[in-house]
């Protein structure tokens, strides 16, 4: 059994005994004025099991915050290699003897690790959250492609109307209008392409 494995045994353990001091007995006691019965055993149920939820969450808490799993495994993964020296024959390291490099680095390696962990994590979510925007680029150019079709084939219906408009002899003063006006939306388009080449 590793050490954490241990720690979690031994949290398991203690709240287990902490919990069988709060006997149904001596809960019903606090509330002499209540009969024995289903519902003083409901309520201290609720009791114990709103107990053992807090202590979990509390020990899962502290447990996270100091990194206590990590430094346990590092802890035996040193033990092991220190076991597995002393059977080949290997002397001991002799502390005194290493540079204040080597002691410095060896204490920052977990610090490193954990700092190497986090970073990769770090780029894991940058290409999640590229890829989306990348999806999201795609979709907004797909509209913008069938905005474009839907507008040109407007100002064909537009073209043909106009035509059919001359043929029939309608007002000069409205053809005209109609005329300047198609005029107009070919400029913008024209004039659309300069434009977003200005502002990019």
């Amino acid at each position: 059994m590793t050490r954490k494995e241990q720690l979690d045994a031994s949290l398991r353990r203690t709240l287990s005994e902490t919990v069988a001091h709060i006997p149904l007995e001596k809960f019903a006691q606090c509330f002499p004025t209540f009969k024995k019965g289903k519902a003083i055993a409901a309520m201290h149920q609720q009791l114990i099991s709103f107990f053992e939820d807090t202590c979990k969450q509390e020990y899962a808490k502290l447990i996270e915050e100091r990194g206590l799993h990590q430094k346990l495994d590092f802890l035996d993964q040193c033990i092991k290699e220190a076991m597995d020296r002393k059977e080949s024959g290997e002397p001991p390291i002799d502390i005194e003897s290493k540079q204040p490099q080597e002691i410095l680095k060896a204490h920052l390696y977990t610090h490193k690790e954990n700092l190497k962990n986090k970073l990769k994590e770090d780029i894991e979510d940058l290409e999640l959250e590229n890829q989306s925007l990348s999806q999201k680029i795609e979709e907004d150019e797909g509209k913008t492609q069938e905005y474009m079709h839907e507008a040109q084939q407007i100002l064909l219906q537009l073209e043909t109307t106009v035509k059919n408009m001359d043929e029939r002899g309608i007002s000069h003063n409205v053809l005209t209008n109609l005329e300047s006006l198609l005029s107009f939306i070919h400029k913008q388009e024209e004039s659309q392409p300069g434009d977003e080449k200005a502002t990019t």
